[in-house]
């Protein structure tokens, strides 16, 4: 397993984003370029999306989650690729990921809670270390042209992950749900008070998250256009998502060996990431284990 590179972004939304933005300008504008017909990516010029939902993903962004879409601006400023480019990017949050999410209770551990979110091979995961000037720092699984993680862990020990699930957003808002993954790590220090915001804060499209922190707590819950909800863990264990990984994973959960991160790991067919609550701390692992770990950080004493 080849390690992931790690990137330091701090300070406000914006500086946040340019300095991810120009850590991976190149892999940004290469991503871009997929959007656009002639396969050119432009700073100043993009032609919205075939579907014609960029405009409105940044619009609803802006209105809905400030702090991410000022994020979506500095990223765009320090990769030189224009902000409707990244919006069009994330707009594909709507479709349904490959990838599953599970959450082991510590009842169904023997030990501490975790979680394991699958990435399918070639995806191209680095480890993001958030120090926002206002809000919790986190350690997060990102992608180089998108604000929301895949799955991280807050200082206090708050653990999220989220996919998406397949839903056409026409007539509903337009900022995709994996928005809140971010806004939950930055906001929160336990599950349940991540569960209220996730509960009513405006978002478009649909995501599985599954959560966990420091105290043990841990839960799972579905965004869907026409309803949200809490889904009771089963044995104290829960795998979301409509990846290929789902049918193995819930084998694997099922049966008796199935009691902690490296079963699901082992039974994956990419690299999978690891949260740890309670030592608030994340890695990526293969069948062979996990890599480094890192950990969120605290911001210094005043």
């Amino acid at each position: 397993m080849n390690a992931p590179e790690v990137v330091s972004c701090a300070g406000a939304p914006r500086d946040l984003g340019l300095d991810q933005g120009r850590a991976f300008a190149a892999r940004i504008a290469q991503e871009a370029a997929q959007l656009r017909p002639d396969g050119r990516a432009s700073r100043w010029a993009f032609e919205r999306r075939s579907d014609g939902r960029a405009a409105a993903v940044r619009r609803d962004t802006l209105r809905y989650f400030p702090h991410m879409a000022e994020r979506a601006m500095g990223l765009a400023a320090g990769s030189r690729v224009g902000e409707r480019a990244l919006a069009g990017l994330l707009g594909r949050a709507f479709h349904a990921s490959a990838d599953v999410v599970a959450v082991l209770s510590g009842e169904r551990t023997g030990g501490a809670a975790c979680i394991v979110r699958s990435l399918r091979p070639g995806k191209e995961v680095f480890v993001r270390h958030s120090a926002p000037d206002s809000d919790y720092h986190s350690v997060e699984a990102a992608l180089p042209w998108r604000v929301p993680a895949l799955a991280g862990v807050n200082q206090h020990g708050l653990a999220v992950a989220s996919v998406a699930a397949p839903a056409d957003p026409a007539g509903g808002h337009l900022a995709p749900a994996v928005l809140l993954t971010q806004d939950a790590l930055q906001r929160f220090d336990g599950v349940e008070k991540a569960l209220e915001w996730l509960e009513r804060r405006p978002a478009g499209g649909a995501a599985d998250f599954v959560l966990a922190d420091a105290t043990g707590a841990v839960a799972a819950f579905e965004i869907r256009p026409k309803a949200r909800r809490r889904i009771p863990l089963e044995s104290g264990a829960r795998v979301l998502g409509r990846g290929p990984d789902r049918a193995v994973w819930d084998a694997a959960v099922e049966s008796a060996g199935g009691r902690d991160a490296s079963a699901l790991c082992a039974a994956a067919a990419g690299t999978c990431i690891v949260l740890d609550p309670a030592r608030a701390r994340m890695a990526t692992a293969d069948a062979q284990g996990p890599g480094s770990w890192h950990r969120a950080a605290a911001p210094p004493a005043a």
